[in-house]
């Protein structure tokens, strides 16, 4: 995807203490990242993800990630963390997300995150609720 193919970004700086000794961000941070803007991107469309599982005993449980690294970000670098919805399952989603250095305006990292909706008592998956999956769709254009 080029970065004009998503409508949500989270704009973000490399912290210090996420910078190896080679000076560059350590591996693991990109999906810290990865999941932040994702956390920010369901409170775009106004589902907040702490409210409703206080509210229906229901959650996210990350099934598969998965990275790519085009390039490296260093110290103090920003970035966009670019987040869509790739595909709405019957229990999951599946967010892409690309991470494109402010400095460069070129893709460093590409991440595919699958979340199962999941009951908190039985750990079974559940069907994703109406409201998310139709806020989704109108905030991606996607036809109903």
């Amino acid at each position: 995807m080029a970065k004009e193919d998503f409508n949500f970004f989270l704009h973000t700086k490399v912290r210090y203490s996420e910078v190896d000794h080679q000076g560059i961000v350590y591996n693991s941070h990109y999906l810290g990242y990865a999941d932040e803007a994702t956390v920010a991107y369901l409170n775009k469309i106004n589902f907040n993800l702490l409210e409703h599982s206080k509210q229906h005993n229901r959650d996210f449980h990350a099934v598969k990630t998965t990275l790519e690294y085009f390039s490296a970000l260093g110290p103090e670098d920003e970035m966009d963390v670019c987040v869509k919805v790739g595909k709405i399952g019957n229990s999951s989603l599946t967010f892409n997300i690309e991470i494109y250095s402010n400095t460069t305006n070129k893709l460093t990292t590409k991440c595919e995150l699958i979340w199962v909706y999941t009951n908190q008592e039985t750990h079974k998956s559940e069907k994703l609720p109406d409201e998310l999956i139709n806020k989704i769709k109108t905030f991606q254009s996607i036809e109903k």
